[in-house]
């Protein structure tokens, strides 16, 4: 199993997309089996009914792909730690509708449920039916007299079709794609970032709310920076973009909290999508999406593969990325992005002869942090043979360039 993760650990020695979508399928059969636990203990005779569809969809067409790593089955997830075995259902079944998977079914909900289907968010309530095959997807709510929402599959891509809904009661929000050629499926929804004061860790939460005014329109703007920032990574190595590609669904810009601290999030029940604040210049743009892709690809990794030793995250170490303490997993997590972060900036000022004094403090900021890192992981026997690879190998490739952590 070891073998499958391997090209997770760093863009530069990714490979093939047949893991990742052996990996993401294998995640999103996992969450269908939990799900299958709690509805059992549910009772709830409408649940039984809709999860039957969600299970015998999930059984016999599911595809093996590896943008079963999406937000939409984290919301599942979501929904089962709320003990919520309707709306994890739900979630479920748009889950597979993004994948192409069709079925015809209706449903009743006693209050607004807000739904992500491949980027686009809104919101169902009372009597609703959907109707979706590989190439359309129809809702209709009945209680209200609304139009109904039709997305259509283009070129592999959903969109809508015909105008945006003008009632408010659907509280649409149109995502916004890149233009880029192979992530034209990446969308883009504007955000806010919680205060840290309703929140400990910085993250994204999925679906986003719907904003109004000039905040909706901050995806709009940050999208070109968004382009420039993937073309970057383009011209840094050939590596990144297929590294990045296969688990990359979407991402929440939004304005900074601070001024004076960059911001940006994954969170493991939204699975695909990222949250990064906005000013930063467009190299540290790059590193971010380096910096939330490498969680994304650990997260997926250690949720099929794990990389460390059950029952054994409950020593605590100081991390001086975070300046808190974390315990192994978190501090491998934080590695495995530290490192790559690092490869990033070498490689960009390597290949680019960037010479701003800038990108070249950042690189020695990431390099000062993944010091304590690496000497925490050295001294632990807590991860497993896939961890341990995941640790090596990134020493290996730093070395490579010259770059050693860990030592005095």
């Amino acid at each position: 199993m070891k073998e499958l993760v391997i090209g997770s650990y760093a863009p530069h020695l990714y490979g093939t997309d047949q893991h990742l979508d052996m990996l993401a399928t294998a995640y999103h059969k996992g969450v269908t089996k939990r799900l299958a636990k709690l509805a059992e203990a549910d009772g709830s005779r409408a649940s039984a009914e809709l999860f039957a569809l969600y299970k015998t969809l999930s059984d016999s067409a599911l595809p093996v792909t590896a943008r079963c790593w999406q937000p939409e089955i984290g919301a599942v997830l979501a929904c089962m730690s709320a003990n919520n075995v309707e709306h994890a259902v739900i979630h479920g079944l748009f889950a597979l509708h993004a994948l192409g998977v069709g079925a015809h079914w209706g449903h009743r909900i006693a209050a607004p449920l807000r739904l992500s289907m491949a980027g686009h968010l809104f919101d169902v309530d009372g009597a609703f039916s959907v109707q979706a095959s590989a190439d359309q997807i129809a809702i209709v709510r009945h209680d209200s007299g609304l139009e109904k929402l039709v997305f259509e599959r283009q070129e592999g891509n959903w969109r809508l079709q015909g105008e945006r809904p003008t009632t408010l009661a659907w509280k649409y929000s149109a995502p916004v794609f890149l233009t880029q050629s192979g992530f034209e499926s990446v969308y883009l929804q504007s955000y806010i970032e919680p205060s840290a004061d309703d929140v400990p860790e910085m993250i994204i939460d999925w679906p986003v709310r719907q904003l109004e005014g000039d905040m909706a329109q901050f995806a709009a703007r940050s999208a070109p920076q968004i382009a420039a920032a993937m073309q970057l990574l383009a011209q840094t190595a050939p590596y990144y973009l297929p590294w990045i590609k296969p688990l990359f669904r979407g991402m929440g810009p939004g304005p900074l909290v601070d001024n004076n601290q960059r911001q940006s999030g994954s969170f493991s029940w939204h699975p695909g999508v990222f949250s990064c604040g906005f000013p930063l210049s467009t190299p540290f743009l790059a590193e971010v999406i380096v910096h939330e892709m490498s969680h994304q690809h650990f997260m997926l990794a250690d949720a099929v593969v794990p990389l460390v030793k059950a029952g054994r995250n409950q020593e605590i170490y100081f991390s001086s990325f975070k300046g808190k303490n974390r315990n192994i997993e978190k501090i491998l997590l934080t590695f495995h992005a530290v490192a790559n972060m690092v490869l990033f900036w070498h490689d960009f000022i390597t290949n680019t002869g960037d010479a701003d004094p800038a990108n070249r403090d950042q690189m020695a900021l990431m390099l000062k942090h993944g010091h304590g890192l690496v000497k925490v992981l050295r001294t632990s026997d807590d991860m497993t043979e896939a961890g341990v690879g995941m640790f090596e190998s990134q020493c290996r490739l730093l070395r490579e360039r010259g770059i050693v952590m860990g030592e005095a």
